[in-house]
């Protein structure tokens, strides 16, 4: 009966203790069993039953997504419990932009819009059972378009690449030259900071690409991180050149160096990127990009500029978050003097009739422009004089040439015609060439402004006609006078100098649309122009024609006079400095510009001239943090939140003339 009554308080003391376990109540009830003493069965103590183990949940899903920018994803996880517990799920996200408008993120289904930027996403889930859990990882690759994807890697070693993320090209120039227009390329850093090699068979040899897009970034994993990680490319001069493209195109998480050369024979820019003929918009977001100095090239010595990015005829341009600098711009050689731009000379007057041909030699050609003047007609009959030469054609205007007077016929007193005189010689030089400006041509993209070319030195003038000689009273016929000898014409004008080559951050010209934000740009120095070459060498004149004899003891005629020497052309304008640009704007572009670290370099010298003429001189290169080269077309760039350090401007060739402009704007 004591048992009876103990397992009923025990039961009574389990449903009142709410809180008791069951294991707990299990027990006092085998305690109460046992005890009291009392002669009873069995007399030993009870086995306790085993306690219960919780086993701990499994989670799979797949590791790896690869899915476009914008699109809406699910993520699907797979949970499963041992014991048949009931599971929770948690969603977590570890790297890559914000997802937006996330639903799910404590079910097996995980759904969200996908950021717009190409990233890589990477989520936790995991899955809990109240005590124990369970997780794995997920990775998603957002690409620009999953068609047109094609992957590099140049540390990949499996073979059969394809392109694929499986099986990569290893190089990017192979890739892209065996590509198609619409592939875009993502590119996995190389470890110990190595480099891809794009550089094709010459120095100037840029990749061509039209809508393509470049992303780097990528690490081993292909997690991307544009700020720390940026793939490492060099080039030659000329890096990536985009052109007539019709779909979106960008360039990111690239750290592209432009090589130098010792030889520019095409005088070449050195432009890292350059994109052109769009309907579509390009972007240059966060990158690094080092133009390389430039070389001055030896085709009429011009030089050559270094720009970091080049974009022209494009419907938006965005330069967004980049490091980017500029070489030094290329400083110009003078330029030679002329050795093939000599005045024709003047032709020979023609000699005088003799032995029954009294007539004068005509007068010798002056090839463009002055003449000499014909000889003059020898006596005939008796006593007759001989006719004067023709005076030799002049140059009227200033500055003026005289042409050579005929000679006097011979009359009673001196039987012999006179020569002709002698045609002045041309001005000694043509009119020197201005020198170029230290800011460059305005209206399209950039280019350098050289000085202009000497004009054509001025041409001599005619040399006069010999007289006729005196006939004799016995009928002897007077000589004719030799014809005066044609002026010589002017050399050719002297070659101009060029302009020094600039150093530019950025180039736009006939953008639209544009946005420059948050770039540190750093650009070098303008290079200094070059002189300008002598002129050529006037042509010689025309010597004069020799007289007639006169017969039967008759006067001869005199000679021509010789033609005037054509004078050297002028020297040609010597070239301006090259300027420093942070940024340049040309035609029909007003751009937003906010937000950007621009620190400009100085403008090169203008080059002195050989003239008298300080007019020739060279301008002194500006130094500009942004240039309109249009600042009267109505479109006025837009700055906002800039910082600018500006370089000093050039000094000008001359005392007295241009130097350089240093200014934040021109504007």
């Amino acid at each position: 009966m004591t048992t009876q009554r103990l397992r009923s308080d025990s039961v009574l003391r389990f449903k009142t203790l709410g809180r008791m376990t069951s294991a707990t109540a299990v027990a006092l009830t085998l305690t109460a069993c046992g005890g009291g003493g009392g002669g009873g069965g069995g007399g030993g103590a009870s086995t306790p039953p085993p306690v219960s183990t919780n086993n701990a949940p499994t989670i799979s899903a797949d590791a790896l997504l690869i899915a476009g920018t914008a699109e809406n994803l699910t993520l699907t996880a797979t949970g499963s419990d041992p014991d048949g517990d009931s599971l929770s799920y948690t969603w977590t996200q570890n790297r890559g932009a914000a997802v937006s408008n996330p639903t799910g993120a404590d079910t097996a289904s995980y759904a969200f819009n996908a950021p717009a930027e190409v990233d890589t996403l990477t989520f936790t889930v995991s899955v809990s059972d109240g005590s124990l859990s369970a997780s794995t990882d997920v990775k998603v690759i957002l690409l620009e378009n999953t068609a047109d994807a094609v992957f590099i890697d140049g540390n990949y070693s499996g073979g059969n690449s394809d392109g694929s993320i499986d099986a990569p090209f290893t190089s990017l120039r192979d890739a892209a030259e065996s590509g198609s227009d619409t592939a875009d390329y993502y590119v996995k850093s190389l470890p110990n900071n190595e480099s891809y090699d794009i550089s094709g068979s010459n120095p100037f040899d840029e990749l061509e690409l039209a809508a393509n897009s470049l992303y780097g970034g990528y690490d081993d994993d292909w997690l991307r991180d544009v700020d720390n990680n940026r793939t490492r490319i060099v080039s030659g001069i000329r890096a990536l050149d985009f052109n007539d493209f019709d779909q979106p195109v960008t360039v990111s998480g690239l750290d592209i160096t432009g090589g130098e050369i010792d030889t520019n024979t095409s005088s070449e820019d050195a432009i890292l990127i350059d994109a052109s003929t769009s309907s579509a918009s390009f972007r240059v977001l966060s990158n690094t990009l080092t133009a390389a100095n430039t070389t001055a090239g030896t085709f009429r010595n011009n030089a050559a500029n270094s720009i970091a990015v080049r974009a022209s005829n494009i419907d938006a341009v965005d330069i967004i978050g980049n490091l980017m600098i500029a070489g030094a711009g290329s400083v110009a050689t003078d330029q030679r003097d002329r050795t093939d731009g000599a005045g024709p000379n003047g032709v020979a007057g023609g000699n005088g009739g003799q032995d029954n041909n009294e007539n004068g030699g005509a007068g010798g050609d002056g090839i463009s422009f002055y003449a000499g003047g014909d000889g003059g007609r020898g006596g005939t009959g008796s006593n007759d004089n001989g006719a004067a030469g023709d005076a030799g054609d002049s140059r009227n205007i200033t500055p003026t040439a005289s042409g050579g007077l005929g000679g006097n016929g011979g009359d009673g007193d001196d039987e012999d015609g006179d020569n002709g005189a002698a045609g002045q010689d041309g001005f000694q030089n043509g009119i020197v060439g201005s020198g170029g400006s230290g800011f460059g041509i305005g209206s399209s993209s950039y280019a350098i402004r050289s000085g202009t070319s000497g004009s054509v030195g001025y041409s001599g003038a005619g040399g006069g006609g010999g007289g006729g000689g005196r006939a004799t009273l016995i009928g002897g016929d007077g000589g004719g006078g030799g014809g005066g000898g044609g002026g010589g014409t002017g050399g050719r004008g002297g070659f101009p100098g060029s302009g020094g080559g600039a150093s530019i951050g950025i180039d736009l010209f006939n953008i639209p649309m544009a946005r420059i934000e948050d770039n540190d740009i750093t650009t070098n120095n303008g290079g200094r122009g070059g002189q300008g070459g002598r002129g050529g060498r006037g042509g010689v004149g025309g010597v004069g024609g020799s007289g007639g004899s006169g017969t039967a003891g008759a006067g001869d005629g005199g000679s021509g006079g010789a033609g005037g020497d054509g004078g050297f052309g002028g020297y040609g304008g010597s070239g301006g400095g090259g300027p420093s640009f942070g940024i340049y704007v040309g035609a029909n572009t007003g751009p937003t510009i906010s937000d950007n670290l621009i620190q400009v370099g100085d403008g090169g010298d203008g080059a002195t001239t050989r003239s008298d003429s300080q007019r020739a001189a060279g301008g002194g290169g500006w130094s500009i943090g942004v240039f309109d080269a249009r600042a009267d077309d109505g479109i006025t760039p837009v700055l906002d939140s800039n910082t600018i350090t500006l370089g000093s401007g050039g000094a000008s060739g001359a005392t007295g003339g241009s130097p350089g402009t240093s200014a934040e704007t021109n504007f």
